[in-house]
């Protein structure tokens, strides 16, 4: 149910005229550095309802997650405070004397100051214990500097712990810090820091619905602005799931029984006067067992406050048996709240059953003059031609719709949970888009993406092959393909990954073994500048120019039994790729013809996040293994919005006759993406 809805529904799917796409240039896709998994049930973007990413003017800072394989988990991770460069990123800061679980959220002012919420731990030789919440002030402009800290001081006997669930806003303009940290199963605690340097602190204790007899109902993760001291919050709730029912039958899927089904608000016109007042309950999808999420929240010049949520219709576990005519859908929605009402829904994108895709999160970006976009990522399923994720960008219209979508041709589009610099940071109205993304892996690259809304900037795009397999060599052959509104792109450049720059739409290059990147620049005559980038992966010189190898996609294995892998579609795949392949015995075997009678090595192309936990085999023809307690490393990942993708030595040598064999592989665990198998012909001495 949504409370007090006063205004029409709108839908994506309804509209019978949809805008033009923006037009939208990629100005950047680079790494900010690479993150090693702490272990502690956190990520680099943890936080996700603050930002760890902000601009002002051309500096562009994010507050890194450091991992510290030394100090005890859970606290083992440390703020790096970064700044981009024109040959990369730097760290300027870092914090040298405590550790922390999570994340720290950002903010900038309008004169260069630099606010973070950090949450050090205060007993660092321990797993769990309290923590502080504090608020650290950079000098202007120099993030360098020695920073100031502000610790609240809180009424009552509050123990905070290394588990946030936290909340953090600036208001750019004054100077001025909003924090929320959740205490336990009791309430959101918030503190104002004002510009004077005073606190005012109070707390949003959690409602007591009947319902939720097994555990508390929490609302976390929030969303906060802060205007002028008009302060909002928005946050969904998260429990044990309160059905009996249901709770008992999710039993069988594993995994946390949890329930995300509503969204809760609290604001105050001004929060020095009047404190936030009780949680309001926006978004109920309780009786049709879905779920949401809150993504993004922004207060436009009217006041009228535009809140973005992710919503599922009904949760996979509970469809068949408790709704089974009921499709799965999930949307990316928008309202409008006024004074605490939420006046009006509107559907922004709508996918899953019945769709050849569906979205997942979005957010907000606000242009300089007042339009509002929504950013978002678009799956489509494995089964379609443009099948993988997508990063899309549309223009919210001022009646409620959504414009056509422009695709952005990203080498890695942005996965779950993506953060913008925003105002609610402290980034200023913009043409610019800053995004960041970090993979949930063991290993996995904090991506960075910038965009630019414009008329006349030369968009770009790479073509070629960029995943050269078994017999293709090691040569790229890429082109950038320009689009320029007015024709006078000057110079394309290609950057290599030594460093090695080329000049020219055409690019042939002998790549090195492995994964590389290569990114191509197009300038026109105003200085206006496009980017692309692409990932190249070349096998290992014996199987990229062995002579006549036999390739055995992974998709088209012809039996297996003891599980049941996916066929998936992920990035950087030939073709599609397996997925789900994990469990103790399970095997899979395909079937080819071998040209000539000979010695041969068989090598597999995967991207395996865990370390094997099974006696791994290779076998032919139903005979003895060739190959036993295969050693798979943890190597790359694969996935919609990352993958890196690398070749191992089965099994060498291995002699086979003339004709037709079967080929048999058992899991190694772990469950590894399996591309392709390769069986090449071992050079005679």
């Amino acid at each position: 149910m949504y409370r007090a809805l006063l205004a029409v529904h709108f839908s994506l799917i309804c509209s019978l005229v949809a805008a033009d796409a923006p037009r939208v240039v990629v100005v950047a896709e680079e790494t900010i550095y690479e993150y090693t998994n702490a272990d502690n049930g956190s990520s680099p973007l943890w936080a996700f309802g603050a930002t760890s990413i902000v601009r002002r003017g051309d500096d562009v800072y994010f507050c890194a997650t450091e991992f510290l394989p030394e100090a005890t988990p859970l606290s083992n991770v440390r703020w790096a405070l970064m700044q981009r460069h024109p040959d990369g990123w730097q760290v300027v800061q870092r914090d040298e004397v405590d550790r922390t679980r999570e994340n720290s959220p950002i903010g900038i002012t309008r004169d260069g100051r630099i606010f973070m919420s950090v949450n050090p731990t205060l007993t660092p030789d321990e797993r769990s214990g309290p923590s502080e919440p504090r608020v650290l002030v950079f000098p202007p402009g120099d993030p360098a500097g020695a920073y100031e800290t502000f610790i609240p001081r809180w009424e009552g006997e509050i123990t905070f712990s290394n588990h946030s669930y936290r909340g953090f806003a600036i208001d750019a303009e004054h100077g001025e810090a909003l924090i929320l940290h959740q205490d336990g199963h009791y309430a959101q605690h918030w503190a104002f820091l004002s510009r004077e340097r005073e606190w005012i602190t109070g707390s949003l204790v959690f409602p007591d619905p009947p319902e939720y007899k097994r555990e508390e109902l929490r609302y976390l993760y929030p969303c906060v602005a802060l205007k002028d001291r008009a302060a909002y919050v928005l946050a969904r709730s998260g429990a044990t799931e309160p059905v009996d029912a249901w709770f008992e039958h999710k039993k069988q899927f594993g995994g946390k029984n949890v329930s995300r089904r509503k969204l809760g608000y609290a604001w105050t016109p001004d929060i020095t006067r009047q404190p936030l007042c009780d949680w309001i309950e926006l978004v109920n999808v309780f009786e049709t067992g879905g779920e949401v999420w809150s993504s993004d929240l922004y207060v436009a010049p009217s006041g009228d406050v535009h809140i973005l949520w992710f919503e599922l219709s009904v949760q996979p576990e509970l469809r068949d048996k408790f709704f089974p005519d009921a499709p799965i859908r999930r949307y990316l929605k928008h309202g409008i709240v006024r004074d605490g009402e939420l006046v009006t829904v509107n559907t922004l994108v709508e996918g899953g059953e019945g769709f050849d895709g569906r979205p997942h999160w979005g957010r907000f970006h606000i242009a300089e003059d007042g339009r509002m976009y929504l950013l978002y990522n678009w799956w489509v399923a494995p089964s379609a031609e443009d099948a993988g994720n997508h990063t899309m960008l549309a223009e919210i219209l001022s009646d409620g719709s959504l414009s056509e979508a422009a695709e952005i041709p990203l080498a890695m589009p942005l996965g779950t949970h993506f953060m913008l610099a925003s105002p609610r940071g402290g980034t200023q109205p913009s043409e610019i888009i800053d995004a960041v993304d970090a993979p949930w892996a063991p290993r996995a690259p904090v991506r960075y993406v910038s965009l630019a809304l414009s008329d006349t900037a030369p968009q770009v795009r790479i073509e070629g092959d960029m995943t050269l397999m078994p017999g293709e060599g090691r040569t790229v052959n890429a082109r950038a393909v320009v689009d320029d509104p007015q024709g006078d792109v000057e110079t394309i450049v290609w950057r290599l990954p030594d460093g090695e720059t080329r000049e020219g739409a055409e690019l042939v290059w002998e790549a090195p073994e492995d994964v590389a990147w290569v990114q191509a620049t197009a300038t026109d005559a105003a200085g206006n500048a496009g980017v692309a980038t692409a990932l190249v992966t070349v096998a290992p010189a014996v199987v990229a120019d062995a002579a006549a190898p036999i390739l055995l996609q992974a998709e088209d294995v012809a039996a297996q039994e003891g599980g049941r892998a996916s066929v998936v579609n992920v990035i950087g795949n030939d073709g599609r790729s397996l997925r789900n392949w994990r469990s103790d015995g399970h095997w899979l075997q395909w079937q080819f013809t071998m040209p000539e009678e000979g010695d041969y090595a068989v090598y597999a192309r995967y991207a395996a996040q865990y370390p094997a936990t099974n006696n791994s085999t290779l076998s032919f023809d139903g005979g003895e293994p060739v190959a036993e307690n295969i050693d798979w490393p943890v190597a790359g990942q694969a996935g919609e919005y990352w993958s890196d993708w690398r070749w191992i030595e089965l099994a060498a040598p291995v002699r086979l006759s003339a004709g037709e064999h079967s080929l048999r592989l058992s899991s190694p665990g772990g469950n590894p993406h399996l591309d392709a198998v390769a069986i090449v012909p071992i050079a005679q001495e």
